[in-house]
């Protein structure tokens, strides 16, 4: 070891104090604190800097710390070996850590961390933030759209303003959204929200586990709720899959809308008609323009309704309403089963009088005073109780 002998302009004590300079060859052992308002400077760059290591260099009020570290610019802090802080009041800590070259603010904190925008953070082994104001905490990490965000281990936001946040989240698009494990938010102003979700189309959302919405404007809310096909598509529940063309909407666990603008609302309601409504528990309208509500209502042939619980309209045009009520012809109704139905009398008119228009094909059927009758086209009307 060097031993340090004190030069005229040097006095040893309690205090060591230095003239205009001293250099010291060799290894320089201290016991006590050094102190010096002008700043630590072994290779004389950078007034008012501070550099300890081998092969380094620092600016003005920079701080260069570590082997081969380098402070490049105006009060830049570099800690760490190779560390690079290459533009002004930026911070780089860590092994082979970089600045952003030409700009100010910066902070790349971790192992082989680059935050090379302006104004940008990247925290973490390998994190990268290179685009405006970016930010990019963890492992991996990339922020490289323009004010974008990236949380998370292999986390991307490469969208201007975008976020993705959790275990590989990858938000690509202009202010979209991804949040959770391999969450995907890839299209403009997209939202997935949940483990393994994907929004993949304009302002499409999906929160949920698996959740998918890749239509444009569709919306997934539920574990594995699908909006995979038309427009605006809405699947919300557990499994429900909006996947009709034109504005399929689908509500419910494992409820389905499969056909151009249906709607199935309620548990496992299924729609596969076009333009058809399925409205309760394992509702089904499976030709088109049908409508089944009820639970287990079924309308299964062109433009049936069934109404009420187990009813039935297996024919076209036919209508069923009521607990097991059951339509099988043709433009035929059925109301109830072994059901009473009751036709209220007509009121007289003030004269006294009811009068019945003629009918234009067809007949009506009515009440008057507690009796039944009927009138047809000719005009003639047939009394068909006492």
């Amino acid at each position: 070891m060097a031993t340090f002998k004190p030069s005229q302009n040097v006095t040893s004590g309690p205090t060591i104090a230095s003239g205009s300079s001293h250099q010291v060859t060799g290894a320089l052992e201290v016991a006590g604190p050094i102190s010096s308002s002008m700043g630590i400077d072994p290779k004389g760059a950078g007034a008012g800097s501070v550099l300890v290591g081998n092969g380094i260099s620092s600016n003005t009020y920079g701080i260069s710390i570590g082997n081969d570290a380098h402070s490049t610019a105006l009060g830049g802090i570099a800690i760490g070996a190779g560390s690079r802080d290459l533009g002004s009041v930026d911070v780089a800590i860590g092994y082979q850590v970089s600045g952003g070259a030409g700009s100010s603010g910066n902070v790349a904190i971790g192992y082989l961390a680059k935050s090379t925008g302006p104004q940008t953070v990247a925290i973490g082994s390998s994190a990268t933030a290179d685009a405006s104001t970016a930010v990019a905490l963890g492992k991996f990490a990339s922020g490289s759209g323009i004010a974008a965000v990236a949380i998370g281990y292999l986390a991307t936001g490469s969208g201007d303003n975008s976020v993705g946040i959790g275990y590989a989240a990858n938000a690509t698009a202009q202010g979209a959204f991804a949040l959770g494990k391999n969450s995907d938010a890839t299209a403009d102003d997209a939202i997935s929200i949940g483990a393994d979700s994907d929004a993949t189309n304009t302002s499409a959302l999906a929160i949920g586990n698996g959740a998918r919405a890749i239509v444009a404007y569709g919306v997934a809310l539920g574990w594995g709720a699908s909006a995979g096909n038309g427009y605006s598509a809405i699947a919300i529940g557990s499994s429900a899959n909006a996947g009709g063309s034109g504005t399929p909407i689908s509500i419910g666990d494992s409820s389905e809308a499969t056909q151009n603008n249906d709607i199935s609302i309620g548990p496992s309601a299924y729609g596969a008609g076009d333009s058809s409504i399925a409205l309760g528990v394992s509702a089904q309208s499976r030709a088109d323009f049908t409508v089944a509500v009820g639970a287990y209502a079924s309308a299964s042939a062109g433009s049936a309704i069934a109404i009420g619980k187990f009813a039935s309209g297996s024919a076209t045009n036919s209508i069923a309403i009521g607990l097991l009520a059951s339509s099988s012809l043709i433009d035929s109704i059925t109301l109830g089963n072994q059901n009473v139905v009751k036709i209220n009398d007509i009121t007289a008119s003030s004269g006294g009088h009811v009068i019945i228009p003629t009918p234009v094909g067809g007949v009506y059927l009515y009440s008057v005073t507690g009796s039944l009758y009927v009138k047809n086209a000719a005009g003639t009307q047939t009394k068909l109780s006492a």
